[in-house]
């Protein structure tokens, strides 16, 4: 028998971005965008799709005429490496709702766009704009443009959904393949969406007019410490032409809250190729016991209300933590509360998953950046963390001759790519921030001149 090639396609998210996360973003408006690649036949094109998700609470619905209205923009662009741009559109959507209840727990709003491109590497920026209010969310990160072969056996990216139903609607915006495909740029799965819907691709299948050939493909799900959670049978069908397509809907609800790993495993039997592609999603389930939504902060003390002033002072606006101040402490308490609320990417779950990711971060950083002499929220490392999150790669620096002790933290989606340089200076193992790339931050281009042993 031949050998068959492998190939295999994981999106990293650490390096690519595909999932472009709520947290990356600047502004006060939040947004999920995700990404998919597909082959363009007999084009030397990539057929680039963007998807987004706004939830219905992220926007200032008026009423007009019996129903709830809301309208928001999107400007996006794309440059390529040389700094040419590629794609400069701005386009308006409408939301109608008949409740006011709607406008908090409604339908989500999603959108799809559209492009054909040169494979490589973009520089994409995106600004979501509620046209009602002054609320607006950016976006910045570089996305890659695959490059598809001829003739090499491989698949397209995964797309997630909520739902793949039949469709014959070319005209449909989410119409592909005979098929209308709902996205779901938030990868989140559980209680609400039990079911993981997912479309995928394959190439250069071994076709032969009139013959019996035949493919295969099995479907796996990994939980983070790379164990096997689910696997499902392996499904053979016949090769009907060079291009094939898998979509299928994956039962996850058994699954406990964390990411795993969707793997996708396509053989071709007639030559023995196979190719893989995986991709990360999330599963989501409500704790038992009492639901995680903020339902009230607690009755505040001066102490308490100063504390939790530390701990939103960084990811407040100046207009916030002024009126915060004015307050009094009953005040204070319904800020908080409204604080948080207005920053709940999707009020359909009963996680409040901003709130969540701020306590973890918070926690993290008290146990790693904190001394017997300084809370590590008041620390630089500790203050980049809360804003930005876990980096995507660290750079440690710990016996560098002739240099002192230093760290290079990395985000490669915030802000198209930004990089942060702390250093031990006073010898105590508290690092300080010397430079950063990032917009609003310390810049000094000659940072080494400060870690240099004399």
């Amino acid at each position: 028998m031949k050998k068959g090639r492998i190939s295999i396609f994981f999106l990293l998210l650490s390096i690519w971005v595909g999932h472009i996360f709520a947290t990356q973003q600047d502004g006060n408006l939040i947004y999920f965008v995700d990404t998919a690649n597909f082959k363009m036949l007999e084009q030397d094109k990539t057929f680039f799709q963007l998807y987004f998700y706004v939830a219905p609470s992220q926007l200032d619905f008026r009423k007009e005429e019996g129903k709830y209205i809301a309208s928001f923009q999107i400007h996006l662009t794309l440059r390529d490496t040389l700094g040419n741009e590629v794609k400069d559109e701005t386009w308006k959507n409408l939301v109608m709702l008949n409740t006011l209840q709607e406008t908090k727990v409604g339908t989500p709003i999603f959108d799809v766009q559209s492009y054909l491109l040169d494979p490589g590497i973009y520089d994409l920026h995106i600004r979501v704009t509620d046209l009602n209010s002054d609320k607006y969310g950016d976006l910045s990160s570089k996305v890659r443009v695959r490059r598809f072969s001829d003739d090499r056996f491989e698949l397209s990216d995964i797309q997630f959904a909520i739902s793949i139903k039949r469709s014959n609607s070319k005209m449909d915006r989410y119409f592909k393949s005979g098929l209308k495909i709902m996205p779901n740029p938030t990868r989140i799965f559980g209680i609400n969406l039990p079911i993981m819907y997912f479309y995928l691709e394959v190439y250069n299948l071994n076709y032969k007019e009139g013959g019996n050939g035949t493919y295969e493909y099995e479907i796996c799900v990994y939980d983070e410490n790379n164990r096997k959670v689910i696997t499902v049978p392996k499904v053979k069908k016949p090769i009907l032409s060079r291009t094939e397509i898998i979509n299928n809907g994956l039962n996850v609800i058994k699954l406990a809250t964390g990411y795993y790993i969707l793997s996708i495993k396509v053989q071709d039997n007639t030559n023995g190729n196979v190719a893989i592609a995986q991709d990360r999603f999330q599963i989501y389930r409500p704790p038992a016991g009492p639901i995680a939504k903020l339902s009230k902060f607690p009755v505040l003390t001066e102490k308490l209300a100063q504390e939790y002033y530390d701990e939103i002072k960084y990811i407040a606006t100046k207009d916030e933590l002024k009126i915060y101040k004015s307050l009094n402490l009953e005040g204070k308490r319904n800020f908080l509360q409204k604080f948080w609320n207005d920053r709940d990417p999707d009020p359909n779950t009963p996680m409040n998953e901003a709130y969540q990711e701020h306590l973890r971060r918070l926690k993290y950083v008290r146990e790693h950046f904190s001394s017997s002499l300084k809370d590590g929220l008041k620390t630089d490392m500790g203050r980049i963390y809360i804003i930005y999150g876990e980096p995507d790669e660290i750079e440690r620096h710990l016996r560098e001759a002739g240099y002192k002790p230093y760290e290079i933290w990395k985000y490669f989606s915030k802000q198209g790519g930004i990089e942060f340089i702390f250093a031990d200076i006073k010898g105590t193992g508290e690092y300080e921030l010397l430079h950063s790339t990032a917009r609003k931050e310390r810049k000094d281009y000659d940072w080494r001149k400060w870690i240099k042993v004399r």
